[in-house]
C-alpha cells in the first residue's frame, strides 16, 4: 500500500495543488463556484462506456439530471477508483458497505434513497442456515440498509 498512498499523493500534488497554483498564477481561473449537479456529473469516476455498469448509471443519471455523465476519468478496474478519488481526481459511485472504512473520503448518500435490482447467487442444493438467512432477510419485502 505505500506505493498507492505515495502515487495518490504524487497525482494530488500535481492534478490538484499545482493545478490550482498555475491556474491562478496565469489567470485561466478568474473565480471559483460552487459544485452543481452539472459539475458533479462531469467530475465522476466512470468505467468506459461499453460496460454493463457503465449503463447502469447512465440510466439512473439521465432522468435525474437531465443528461449522461461526463467521467473526469475512465477506468475499468474498481480498485482503481479508491486511490484516484483520494488524490481528488473525481468521485464515484459505489455501494456503502464496500467503501464505509476507507481513509480519506467522505460518502454521502442520495436523497431520497436509491434502490438497484441486485441478483442473489448462491451454489446449488441445501446452503448452511447461515447461508439461509441471509437468503430470507434479501428476500423481505420493504426492508432497508441502515444509513
Amino acid at each position: 500500500m505505500t506505493s498507492i498512498t505515495r502515487l495518490q499523493t504524487a497525482l494530488q500534488r500535481v492534478l490538484i495543488d499545482e493545478a490550482e497554483s498555475l491556474a491562478r498564477a496565469t489567470r485561466v481561473i478568474r473565480r471559483q463556484r460552487k459544485l452543481s449537479g452539472a459539475l458533479l456529473l462531469q467530475t465522476l469516476i466512470l468505467p468506459p462506456a461499453s460496460s454493463g455498469r457503465r449503463q447502469l448509471i447512465d440510466e439512473v443519471a439521465a432522468p435525474a439530471c437531465g443528461s449522461h455523465p461526463q467521467a473526469s476519468l475512465v477506468i475499468e478496474e474498481r480498485s482503481s477508483w479508491v486511490a484516484a478519488s483520494q488524490a481528488g481526481m473525481g468521485s464515484f459511485l459505489s455501494y456503502r458497505p464496500v467503501v464505509a472504512r476507507l481513509e480519506h473520503v467522505e460518502i454521502r448518500s442520495f436523497q431520497p434513497m436509491r434502490t438497484a435490482m441486485v441478483g442473489f447467487v448462491h451454489r446449488a442444493g441445501p446452503v448452511s442456515a447461515a447461508a439461509a438467512e441471509l437468503i430470507r432477510t434479501a428476500q423481505a419485502p420493504g426492508q432497508a440498509a441502515p444509513g
